[in-house]
Formats: C-alpha cells, structure tokens, sequence
C-alpha cells in the first residue's frame, strides 16, 4: 500500500497566526511550509494532490463576505480545485454591534447565512471560539478527509451557480433564478435589490406582490435575523 503523506501549506499573509499553524502542524508530524495560496488560509496536499483548503474568517468577516457575495464565489473556486474544502469562522455575533453596517446582523441572520453556504455550496462551516479550537479543528478535518481519501477514488464535483450574487437573491423561497437575473438587471447588486423601495420593485414587470413581499423578508433574514 502506497504511503500517506499529508503536507500542509500555509499562506503567508497569515503572518501571527501562520507561525502559530506551522508550530501546530509541526507538532503533529505534518510537513508543512510557509507559501502565497490563491484562496484560503491552510491547503492540504495527500501524496502531492490537493485535497483539502481551509478559509479562516472571523464572525464580521463572514457575514461581511457573503452579503458582497465574495464567500460564495470563493467557495465555487475552492470547489474547482480541492476535492474538499470548509470555512471556520471565530468569534460572537455580538461583536457585530460595533460595526455601523453590520449591527442589525443577528444569530438568525448568521444561521441563516450558514445554512446558504453548506447547502448551496456544499462548504462546510465550522464556528470556533478561540485560536486553539481552530487549530484543533483543522487537524480534525485533515484527518477525517484523510481517511475518508483512502476509501473514496474521486468525489463528484457540485454543480453550482457562476453567478453569487444570483444565490443570494434565490436562497429566498419564491425568488427564482428567472427573477433574480430581473432584479439585478435592473439594480446592478443583491444589496441594492434589498433596499429598493417597494414601489421602485413593483415598476419592473414582472415583479408582483408576492416577490416584493419575499425581498423584504430576506432583507429582515439579513438584517434583524426574523
């Protein structure tokens, strides 16, 4: 049987915390090394095939990235290129408060966000508490999708939107793909469809009352989490 070496490369932007990681890894045998990843915060190759890309995002970066849409295109790209990928995220939502565009962001909100991203995207997300806990995580993950490989051949690929900010608008029952392409057509992004005024979203044809009432209800999943 073909032996399993597990290396670890971690992005150099990390600076602290990537010293942290290596000394971490280090610990537990894995090979590691200090690079300029595309995407992501760790990526794992298994016998020098890529296997696995942990993004780390604090709470504000989280729900910050998926309301512009940058987390979903990110996952799409981590879905191209690593059998397995996840997003953990550390902090508390209250920490929110004091960011003036993310205030109203609540825990329904956050979970409302997760459930977007795991479902639609197929990408994992895990929430920690402090730097242990995630280091602790990733190695977790690392050796479920290490065992896992030696089980599996290959994983199929997601099938998935191109377009982010088209999922953000359709994760909403009732808003289909058909009329999120309407809606940004007409407003340019998913934030400013979810501040048009109900008037400005009942002058495009095609746009009745029931789609309005789903927009603004999304607009309060973001929001105020209700």
């Amino acid at each position: 049987m073909k032996p399993v070496i597990l290396s670890a490369y971690i992005d150099s932007r990390e600076q602290k915390m990537g010293k942290k990681t290596q000394a971490f890894f280090n610990q537990k045998g894995v090979n590691t090394q200090i690079t300029t990843l595309k995407d992501g915060d760790v990526s794992f190759m298994l016998n020098n095939k890529k296997i696995l890309l942990i993004e780390r995002k604090t709470m504000a970066d989280f729900a910050g990235s998926y309301i512009t849409g940058h987390l979903q295109d990110q996952a799409i790209r981590m879905n191209d290129e690593y059998d397995y990928y996840a997003t953990i995220v550390y902090g508390d939502v209250k920490t929110l408060k004091r960011i003036p565009t993310l205030k109203r962001i609540t825990q329904k909100s956050i979970d409302k966000m997760t459930e977007n991203i795991e479902i639609l995207y197929k990408c994992p997300v895990f929430f920690v508490e402090n730097e242990v806990q995630y280091l602790m995580k990733i190695m977790d993950i690392a050796e479920t999708v290490t065992k896992a490989n030696a089980q599996v051949t290959a994983k199929p690929k997601v099938s998935m939107s191109k377009r982010p900010d088209v999922d953000i608008l359709r994760c909403q029952r009732g808003i289909g793909e058909k009329m999120a392409l309407l809606l940004l057509k007409e407003f340019g992004s998913p934030q400013k469809v979810l501040n048009a005024s109900r008037d400005e979203l009942k002058n495009i044809k095609g746009v009745g009352d029931r789609a309005v009432k789903e927009i603004k209800a999304l607009k309060k999943i973001f929001e105020e989490g209700v």
